[in-house]
Formats: structure tokens, sequence, C-alpha cells
């Protein structure tokens, strides 16, 4: 579904893929739906993010527009939306205002179904919200940093060397 969702975004031909896993159209039109509904418009997929600040990296799923507001959204096909998901998308938001100066207004988890009957579930956070869970990541990150530190046999701040 995650894979689908890309290509569908991209605008590119689903047709293949749907012809392959039919088992996935209703999820797409949930998420059609989804996305009249929230006036969503894609800006970036799939795009990689790191913070030189804060030394972390990683790709998040989309960034795009919702009624008009910056929203950087995860995609999850998990049964549940789990807490720690917003520290992800937190440190997503961090690394993109550092990387391209721009002023991210929203977060949120888009669940998709994973299984037949299961429905789609948009969890939207606030920017307070996600001060505090990037708090949070930070201090795993700061954690391990250190372990690498351990690792390298000394505390010299010479990561790798």
């Amino acid at each position: 579904m995650h894979n689908l969702l890309e290509v569908y975004l991209k605008g590119q031909r689903v047709e293949g893929l749907l012809q392959e896993f039919p088992e996935l159209k209703p999820s797409l039109e949930e998420f059609k739906g989804w996305q009249k509904a929230h006036n969503f418009k894609l800006l970036e997929s799939e795009h990689i993010v790191w913070s030189t600040e804060y030394r972390f990296a990683g790709t998040l799923d989309c960034v795009g527009m919702i009624d008009d507001r910056l929203f950087v959204v995860d995609f999850k096909s998990s049964k549940a939306i789990y807490p720690e998901y917003l520290m992800q998308v937190a440190a997503y938001k961090e690394a993109y205002e550092e990387r391209t100066g721009g002023e991210v207004k929203g977060l949120g988890i888009l669940r998709l179904p994973k299984e037949q009957g299961s429905t789609l579930e948009w969890k939207e956070y606030t920017l307070l919200e996600a001060k505090d869970a990037f708090d949070e990541f930070m201090c795993m990150v700061s954690f391990w940093w250190e372990k690498q530190l351990h690792k390298k046999g000394g505390r010299n701040g010479n990561i790798g060397n």
C-alpha cells in the first residue's frame, strides 16, 4: 500500500500495481477520499532529510499542503497509531525545516488499512506535541551517539575516526 500511494501521489500509473494487488483498490479509494476531504496536495514524496545541527537523518514519506498549511505526513501500515510515531514525524519536521527553510504548520500520521475491512486512520498533532516529542527523540539520539563513542573506545568527540 505504501508503494502504491507513492506511485499514485507522484502522478504515475497505478493500474499495473492494482492488477497485481487488487486487494489494494479499496484502500486507494479510501485514500483518495481522505485526500479530497483534507484538500491534500503533495509537494514531496520519499524525501531524504538530515539535520547537521542534531546529527540524524531519515526519509520522510511526504510533505504536502493540507488546507493551505504545510504538513509532514508519515504513512504507517500498522494495526494502530502508536505514540512513538510522533517522535519520528517531529524529527522529520525539524530536519525538513533545517534543510529547506520552510515552516511546517502541521504533522500527521496516516495509518493505512492493512487488512480487508480495516479503515484508514488520520491522526494530526499540534506543534506543541511535536516539540515535546522532538525533545524525547533527541534524548534517544544523544544516547545512540554516546553508545557509538563507547564502541570506539573514547570520548574525544571524533566519532568514526
